[in-house]
This record gives C-alpha cells, sequence and structure tokens, in this order.
C-alpha cells in the first residue's frame, strides 16, 4: 500500500470510529434500551462531521491529502442523510420524552452551543401536556412534613394556643405533582441507568415512573427485532427440518424471554441486594 493509502485509512478510522461505538451501543439487546440517549448521539455525531469538514478545509491539518475533495463531498452528503433521519424524530415524541425522563440529562441538551438556534418549548411543554393528560393522578396531594406533629384537637386549650397554631403551620401541604418535584432535582450524572433509578425513586415519583415504564424501555434500533428473525434460521437448521412453524415460533419467542429476563433481572437488580 502506498503512503497516500495509508492516510485514507487512517481519515477513514477516525470519522468512523464515533459512528461504530454509537451503532454498537443502539444495536445492543442486552442492556439499557438507550432511547434516552438518541438525541446526544445525533448531537455528537452532527458535531464529529463539521470538526472533520473543518479539518479538511484547512491546511495544516487534513487539508494537505489528496482525497480532501472526495472526502468533502462524501461527508457533505452524509450530513445532509443524516439530518433527514434526525428529522423524523419531531414526529415521535418518544424520543425527547426518553431524554427528559433520564436524571442525568433532562433539559441539559438544550443549553449546548449547537441547540441555541431550537426552542425546547414544543418538548418541554408536550412532555408536561402528556404527563397531566394520560399519566398524573387526578386530586392526589403529597404531604411534607417539617418535623412538628399538629398536636390533637383536646390537647389545645388557651394556655398553648400560640403553639398549636405554629404546629399548624409547620406542616406543609405541597401540592406540586410528580412532574414540578422531578425537574427541580438537580441532574445526577453518577446515576447509571434511568431505569435503575425508576426502580429506587417509585414510591417518591409514582406517576412519573408509570410514565417512565412506558416511554425508556422502547428500542432506540431496529436492529434488535432484525436479529431475532434472522435467528431463525439457528433454529430451523437442516437437522430440524421437520419443524412445524408453531414450534420455531415457540422456540424463538423462549429465546427472546430469556434474554429479556437475563436483562430486567440486572438492570432492576437493588443494588442494596447483596445476592
Amino acid at each position: 500500500m502506498t503512503d497516500q493509502e495509508w492516510d485514507l485509512l487512517e481519515v477513514l478510522y477516525i470519522f468512523l470510529l464515533p459512528f461504530n461505538r454509537v451503532t454498537a451501543r443502539f444495536e445492543s439487546n442486552k442492556q439499557s434500551p438507550e432511547i434516552d440517549y438518541l438525541f446526544f448521539a445525533y448531537d455528537r455525531l452532527f458535531n464529529h462531521i463539521d470538526d472533520v469538514l473543518f479539518s479538511l478545509r484547512t491546511p495544516e491539518a487534513l487539508g494537505s491529502l489528496e482525497c480532501v475533495a472526495v472526502f468533502t463531498t462524501a461527508l457533505e452528503s452524509m450530513k445532509q442523510k443524516l439530518k433527514e433521519n434526525y428529522d423524523k424524530t419531531n414526529v415521535p415524541f418518544v424520543y425527547s420524552d426518553a431524554m427528559i425522563l433520564n436524571p442525568c440529562c433532562k433539559l441539559s441538551i438544550f443549553s449546548e452551543p449547537t441547540w441555541s438556534d431550537i426552542d425546547p418549548t414544543p418538548y418541554t411543554e408536550g412532555f408536561h401536556r402528556r404527563f397531566e393528560t394520560e399519566y398524573k393522578s387526578k386530586g392526589r396531594v403529597t404531604t411534607i412534613s417539617h418535623g412538628l406533629k399538629r398536636p390533637a384537637a383536646d390537647d389545645i386549650d388557651d394556655g398553648n394556643e400560640f403553639q398549636a397554631l405554629l404546629a399548624q403551620r409547620a406542616t406543609k401541604h405541597s401540592r406540586l405533582d410528580d412532574h414540578k418535584r422531578y425537574m427541580d432535582i438537580p441532574n445526577d450524572s453518577s446515576i447509571k441507568s434511568a431505569l435503575g433509578f425508576c426502580k429506587v425513586h417509585q414510591g417518591s415519583f409514582p406517576d412519573l415512573v408509570r410514565m417512565a415504564r412506558d416511554t425508556l424501555p422502547v428500542p432506540a434500533s431496529g436492529s434488535s427485532v432484525e436479529q431475532l428473525f434472522s435467528s431463525a434460521g439457528h433454529v430451523a437448521t437442516w437437522q430440524r427440518s421437520c419443524l412445524r412453524d408453531s414450534t420455531i415460533a415457540d422456540i424463538m419467542m423462549y429465546k427472546a424471554a430469556l434474554n429479556l429476563m437475563d436483562f430486567v433481572e440486572g438492570e432492576l437488580e437493588d443494588p442494596e441486594d447483596p445476592e
């Protein structure tokens, strides 16, 4: 191979590495579906393409390579194709809702420079509207006590009326719903799993957890489904050519259920359980 070909391979490797990592992350069906990571993945890939294009147009960087014209044309077409795919995320709301339901990020991506010209209002208001109409428990009130108990009626007399008044005011009833209290919590980058967070805090945010259970398990890619259908070739081999179609379907579903059980047990494992 010539030096020019080695330079070409080096550029290809550097450019495709982030795409390979994102693809492998979304294709995995043995870990968290990570639908909440999709916006960040797109943001990273767009930034990566822009960085490589800038480097190709800079003589002091990659601009001295003979393959600059070919690479630039290919990357411009690739960026346009990626944008077409990204625009499809505006149709279903699961992508934005999943990102907001991740306690590590919530709305943090909207503060990135690349999102400066994008209005986050449709995402935030849409999320709140779906929570209010589909998941919020009507009439539920969360009580927050500040340590002082309200005295019984029999204990209130002229001698301690003032203390009784203080005790009554010390107990406040917060009518903030799960959405408001969740959004007020600072982002915590130490949380490794949004689903694990929901399991631990399902008592504190019961309505929000129900929304998360409907949103976060959605797979970010259809590759796991394609792999499931492709596994039929490992079941219906020439040694099992007499299997009925119903038997093949049952075996495939059974294998898929075993993989799902392994994932759920690992994802929702109690961190305090020594076992």
